[in-house]
């Protein structure tokens, strides 16, 4: 299976999907609001979306919903925007929009030049948004191909790549979200190491750290690369590869220590409830999120379930990949305990995405097993139309 046939499958799975939140937003009518919980039912019923412009749109508006609002806002009127909202830090008004990195909606700014000219801005954005998903989506599943491509193992790259199209949460790929961008610049960096193309991806690695907090975590593999490939005596080239590993450090450290990394962590704390390592908070909070889950309302336990099952998923496939390839599974395996500790008992069905051992390993399996195989295509593809469903009606996704 070539490299064009990733392309083309990318392009065909970008169309149905818009296609079916099409589908989807146009035959379903909601009954809101969603409690799924605590705070959706006050933010999913009619009155939660006045004045608040970027969310009613028509244009593109089933790719957007939630944190769209604020990628948009970023990329049409900088970080300053009042409507998104903001957080009192001690007097100074902070927006909301702090609390997402700069990369993505610089995408967005650049792509909806051309739609300037005859679309209103906030539907050029929305328009513009959709497409650097997308685009991304289709480069980060030729990047997990080119990744797990070998002489003798072109149908297990394959699998990997249909079990990541289909995977649940993947469905974040096709909306103005990050995760479709962030994934590219991800797996093309892990690519380009296979490669031994040290530099391009350090660059990436640093683009990745722009788009999500998290990319500072593909420091792991650059590392690991660095290990297995440098010469036992330190020389100028083995000094050369030691920066583009230090390159994602240098990446964070220069928007931390900049007027948007310090309002970040002023919103995220104050306003989203996170930080690195917040233990005691996450503790409290997912021991909660567990009790949910047999005393909640009906959508509070189903979230949950997906949240626990995601979890429990992600580690697991990242233990198993663990020998085979310690580099990736290592890189999954921080990522999924940083979301995990940072506070907050939401979203990890998401966050879970950049770590490839989630598509590699039933990829494994499903060469194998044909009933494994067809049972978690079936699987993946009722839970992806499920949550694709909630996320187009305005309801809470994660």
């Amino acid at each position: 299976m070539k490299l064009r046939a990733v392309i083309i499958l990318g392009i065909t799975w970008s169309l149905l999907v818009v296609g079916f939140q099409w589908i989807a937003g146009n035959r379903f009518k909601t009954q809101p609001p969603d409690d799924a919980l605590s705070w959706t039912s006050n933010e999913t019923t009619p009155a939660s979306y006045i004045n608040r412009p970027y969310l009613l749109e028509p244009v593109m508006n089933n790719s957007v919903a939630w944190d769209s609002e604020y990628y948009l806002s970023i990329a049409i009127a900088g970080y300053d925007d009042t409507p998104t909202g903001a957080v009192n830090d001690n007097g100074r008004m902070v927006s909301k929009n702090y609390a997402f990195f700069p990369f993505y909606p610089l995408m967005i700014k650049i792509v909806m030049l051309p739609f300037n000219l005859f679309m209103r801005p906030i539907a050029a954005a929305a328009l513009a948004g959709t497409i650097v998903s997308l685009l991304g989506a289709i480069a980060a599943a030729a990047a997990l191909f080119l990744l797990l491509k070998n002489n003798d193992e072109t149908n297990h790259a394959w699998k990997t790549v249909c079990y990541f199209l289909i995977f649940p949460g993947s469905f974040f790929l096709a909306q103005v979200y990050t995760e479709g961008l962030f994934l590219a610049l991800t797996f093309g960096t892990l690519a380009l190491l296979k490669y031994k193309k040290p530099g391009w991806a350090a660059l990436l690695a640093v683009l990745a750290v722009w788009t999500k907090i998290v990319g500072i975590c593909l420091i792991i593999p650059l590392m690991w690369s660095w290990f297995d490939t440098c010469e036992k005596k330190l020389n100028r080239i083995t000094i050369l590869k030691l920066l583009y590993v230090l390159a994602p450090v240098a990446a964070f450290l220069l928007w931390y220590w900049s007027p948007l990394g310090r309002s970040f962590y002023i919103v995220e704390k104050l306003f989203f409830n996170r930080q690195f390592l917040n233990l005691a908070s996450a503790w409290q909070n997912w021991s909660h999120a567990f009790t949910l889950l047999f005393t909640g309302s009906p959508q509070t336990g189903v979230y949950h379930f997906i949240e626990f099952g995601a979890i429990i998923y992600g580690i697991t496939a990242c233990i198993l990949t663990l020998k085979k390839m310690p580099a990736l599974s290592l890189f999954g395996l921080v990522i999924i305990l940083i979301s995990l500790t940072s506070g907050a008992s939401q979203g990890m069905h998401r966050y879970i995405l950049a770590a490839p051992s989630l598509f590699i390993l039933p990829a494994q399996w499903g060469e194998k097993h044909e009933i494994f195989d067809r049972s978690w295509t079936i699987a993946s593809l009722l839970l992806f139309g499920m949550m694709a469903t909630t996320y187009t009606l305005n309801m809470w996704a994660g």
